[in-house]
């Protein structure tokens, strides 16, 4: 029992790294993506991972009490806990950090 436990940890790990890689030609060295891992997540400061995770949102609404991004194709609940105020931005752009479908962070598109 424990070898099938084990196999279906690495068939789902195999299966994340082919789904959370870095946009066609972004650079994982790059300033931009080192300023995506250095997001954190509020209360933990737990990372909010890193360019493979982390892009600008395609478009944000307003929802009720809290903020929904649509991205690749799905709007997604940003839980107001996850919004970093404050944050410096170099994008410009609303930035969304999603990992297995749940929002770990949510940066304004207020700039620099």
């Amino acid at each position: 029992m424990g070898w099938v436990a084990v196999a279906l940890v690495i068939t789902a790990l195999c299966v994340l790294a082919a789904v959370a890689k870095p946009p066609e030609g972004a650079d994982p060295n790059s300033p931009m993506a080192q300023w995506y891992r250095g997001l954190k997540q509020n209360g933990s400061k737990a990372s909010c991972c890193d360019i493979a995770d982390c892009r600008p949102a395609e478009k944000v609404r307003e929802a009720g009490d809290h903020r929904q991004v649509y991205f690749r194709g799905a709007w997604y609940d940003v839980p107001n806990e996850v919004v970093l105020p404050g944050q410096y931005n170099p994008t410009g752009e609303a930035v969304v950090c999603i990992s297995f479908g749940r929002v770990l962070c949510f940066v304004d598109g207020l700039g620099a």
